[in-house]
């Protein structure tokens, strides 16, 4: 399982950034006080919440003065993982039940990590199923942004993961969306914070990292994912992973 846990005190500036890269960051305010726009739709926090924010979300941070930790799990995981364990349609009644069962997962979890206890993955993957099943649930709602912009990025973002694996580049999403590919990559690059191109290159490294933690190997990855060469791999790997792929 690829994840990160972090631990942030006192945190008061505006510009802490809630969102990673190809993660789904799962916040647990353990005090404070934290108060968002994501994706224009004003959300309020406090000692005790948990909340999530995805990678495709364009995050304004109002206030803040909190302490929060942080579970960052790979979005392969979210993507891939759980997409057998949810159903089409959520129950409404399940909403309040599931948000306690989110809370109940994600403190079991981070306990058991502070205390140094190994946490099997399908315990994470019941963390990733819960997070599903709400998101599900918000946008059969209709909890989403009237933007445009907004709902654009997290459609190509989706789009991504579902086609990890295919060549992908600016102008064949575009014409997937029937939008100008100047427009899709100007807008990709204000929400999410880097070029289109770029995050492709990114995602297909996590994913295929996790790949390999599977018990994939490197020839068939590099190639599985649309790579130019082994080399290219292996450069591209180190120079987002920070290290070789055969040192993993």
């Amino acid at each position: 399982m690829d994840y990160k846990i972090k631990h942030h005190k006192l945190i008061k500036n505006t510009d802490y950034n809630l969102s990673t890269p190809h993660f789904l960051n799962i916040y647990w305010l353990s005090n404070g006080n934290v108060t968002l726009l994501k994706n224009d739709i004003f959300e309020q926090y406090s000692s005790g919440d948990i909340f999530y924010i995805h990678d495709y979300e364009y995050i304004e941070l109002i206030s803040i003065d909190a302490d929060l930790h942080c579970l960052s799990i790979n979005n392969y995981h979210y993507i891939n993982d759980t997409e057998q364990t949810i159903s089409k349609e959520i129950d409404p009644l399940l909403e309040d039940g599931e948000h306690r069962i989110l809370k109940s997962q994600f403190t079991n979890i981070f306990s058991a990590l502070a205390e140094q206890c190994p946490v099997p993955k399908q315990t994470f993957l019941s963390l990733l199923t819960t997070i599903r099943i709400l998101s599900v649930y918000n946008n059969q709602l209709g909890y989403k942004s009237n933007n445009y912009k907004y709902e654009l990025i997290k459609s190509v973002t989706i789009y991504i993961h579902n086609h990890i694996k295919d060549k992908l580049n600016c102008q064949k999403i575009a014409e997937v969306f029937f939008v100008n590919s100047s427009f899709l990559s100007r807008t990709f690059t204000l929400i999410v914070g880097s070029t289109l191109s770029q995050y492709i290159i990114a995602a297909k490294i996590h994913f295929s990292n996790c790949s390999l933690l599977n018990g994939d190997t490197l020839d068939n990855v590099w190639k599985a994912y649309h790579f130019r060469t082994f080399q290219n791999y292996l450069q591209q790997f180190e120079k987002v992973k920070g290290y070789v792929p055969y040192q993993s």
